[in-house]
C-alpha cells in the first residue's frame, strides 16, 4: 500500500493512501475510518466524505462507496498531479 501521511483525524493511527475511484479518478482515503478526500487541500481543511457511512446507509455517491474503490498503485498515479508527491510504501 502506498501512503502519504498519518490520518490527521483518526484516533487509531490510520494511514492516508491513494485510491482509484469507480470513475477512475484518484482520491485519498484513510485506511482506518474510510474517510475520503478528493484533494490534499480537502484533507488539510477537513472537507472529507465518509465513504464507510455512505455504504452502511446505502446512499450517497456510489463512486465513494468502499466496494467501488481499490488502493492505487504507482502506475495509477502516473500522469496525475498525485504522481509528484513523496509516497511511502508499506
Amino acid at each position: 500500500m502506498l501512503w502519504i501521511k498519518d490520518c490527521p483525524f483518526s484516533w487509531d493511527q490510520g494511514m492516508v493512501g491513494p485510491v482509484v475511484m469507480a470513475d477512475g479518478s484518484i482520491a485519498l482515503c484513510c485506511d482506518s475510518d474510510g474517510a475520503i478526500w478528493r484533494t490534499m487541500e480537502d484533507m488539510e481543511t477537513d472537507r472529507r466524505t465518509d465513504g464507510a457511512a455512505q455504504a452502511e446507509i446505502g446512499g450517497g455517491d456510489p463512486k465513494l462507496r468502499p466496494e467501488t474503490v481499490r488502493w492505487a498503485e504507482r502506475k495509477d498515479l502516473e500522469g496525475t498531479p498525485w504522481a509528484d508527491l513523496e509516497w511511502k510504501e508499506l
